[in-house]
């Protein structure tokens, strides 16, 4: 017998790209004794993550943030599509993991917006390390590794 989120995962494809979106998951959970159905999408251009950096988010600048994980490197007018949900008072943060064309570093770079590869990324994450609650780090738990290298 097929489990609930497969069918639901067929079902909910064709609709989902017809929309043009991209069917993350779908999950069939009990919370606090009710069951939920939920089917997360995504779709090209808008933001998946927004911050603020106040508590209530009354205060600017609000972060705003696009995540792709992808192998083709993200060009100019991809940017440019992120980059038009940006207002005068935000801050824009694009993340693949298939890293950048040269464009779409040029086009960042004169917006003063953010873009992070995979690497740049690890990078942040340990530079950041001895910040991090324990509770925190255990999300991407990464060991440094040590070589011996010659004198030089």
């Amino acid at each position: 017998m097929a489990k609930v989120t497969d069918l639901v995962s067929k079902l909910a494809l064709p609709v989902a790209e017809e929309a043009g979106c991209e069917l993350w998951d779908v999950e069939y959970v009990r919370e606090a004794g009710t069951w939920y159905l939920r089917i997360y999408l995504d779709k090209d251009g808008g933001v998946d993550i927004l911050a603020y950096t106040d508590p209530l988010g009354t205060q600017g600048p609000r972060i705003k943030v696009q995540v792709k994980q992808q192998q083709k490197a993200v060009t100019e007018p991809d940017l440019k599509s992120f980059m038009a949900n940006i207002g005068q008072h935000d801050s824009g943060i694009f993340f693949c993991t298939g890293g950048f064309t040269k464009d779409a570093e040029a086009y960042a770079r004169s917006q003063e917006s953010m873009l992070v590869d995979s690497a740049k990324l690890v990078q942040l994450w340990t530079d950041n390390i001895p910040r991090l609650s324990d509770q925190a780090w255990q999300r991407l738990p990464l060991t440094p590794i040590y070589f011996l290298t010659p004198e030089g």
